[in-house]
């Protein structure tokens, strides 16, 4: 990343300094993906359905129970696979030839994951409450791979590729099933850098 741009990023918006940290100097901000990990640990995928259907039903479209319940399996996969989600986005934000505008857009979903603040808090709720954060790194990898391409993306993916293609549709799928939710997500999603 151009030190231009690191330094605008850094001082334009000083709120995101941990992501920034996390990316460029992991080192020296290395508890988060350990906290993420203790969180999401013993967490099966049964008992994640379970507990984000309890707290989606609010956001469950009409007439689209059926659904909404495949989506909440596919949020619940692609949460168990956040750790992996987020060294692949810093991964990405450190590649040279990553354009500006996508190294951004990564830097916001690590600040969104670092953010317990969000639309469903993760601290009340636990792993239910990282379904928005499954949604904005849909929606953060969605636009990556339109800039650049999925093979792109998906090389610096190590996990299955199952659930990487599950995190590329949840986006869509929650748009059609939890329409409310996607649009506060969407909302955020263009407000991180506003």
């Amino acid at each position: 990343m151009s030190i231009f741009l690191r330094l605008y990023l850094r001082y334009r918006y000083p709120k995101y300094q941990r992501a920034y940290r996390l990316v460029f100097d992991p080192e020296g901000f290395h508890h988060y993906p350990k906290e993420l990990n203790t969180q999401l640990q013993g967490t099966t995928a049964d008992a994640l359905v379970q507990s984000l259907s309890i707290t989606l039903a609010q956001y469950v479209a009409a007439e689209r129970e059926s659904q909404a319940k495949e989506t909440i399996s596919q949020i619940a996969g692609v949460t168990l696979a956040l750790p992996q989600i987020l060294d692949t986005t810093i991964q990405m934000a450190n590649w040279e030839s990553l354009r500006d505008k996508d190294k951004k857009h990564c830097i916001a979903l690590i600040a969104y994951l670092l953010n317990p603040i969000d639309i469903i808090p993760e601290g009340t709720l636990g792993g239910a409450g990282f379904a928005d954060d499954v949604i904005f790194a849909s929606i953060v990898y969605n636009t990556v791979i339109a800039d650049t391409s999925e093979k792109f993306v998906s090389a610096f993916w190590k996990g299955e590729k199952k659930i990487f293609e599950s995190l590329c549709s949840v986006s869509a799928s929650a748009k059609e099933a939890l329409p409310e939710l996607h649009k506060e997500v969407t909302k955020a999603f263009y407000s991180v850098f506003a």
